[in-house]
């Protein structure tokens, strides 16, 4: 799962810095924090992980979040 968040992260960070509309910014934000989005889905999933694994993994799943909500923030205000 980690290598997931990883590359999801990665991904998000590639895609934000390319776009320049609103309407593509709202685009990804769905497609990564919406309600079927990518990174809400593994949020979703941490419950399937073992208990010993959960903390670590939310928390860096969180932390990812924050990141994405903050770069689409910026872009939004360029």
């Amino acid at each position: 799962m980690l290598s997931d968040i990883q590359s999801i992260k990665d991904q998000a960070q590639d895609e934000l810095t390319k776009q320049d509309s609103l309407k593509d910014l709202q685009a990804l934000k769905v497609k990564y924090l919406g309600k079927k989005g990518l990174l809400t889905s593994l949020l979703k999933s941490l419950g399937t992980i073992p208990k010993d694994e959960r903390r670590e993994q939310g928390r860096i799943l969180n932390e990812t979040k924050v990141l994405i909500e903050s770069l689409i923030s910026k872009q939004e205000e360029l």
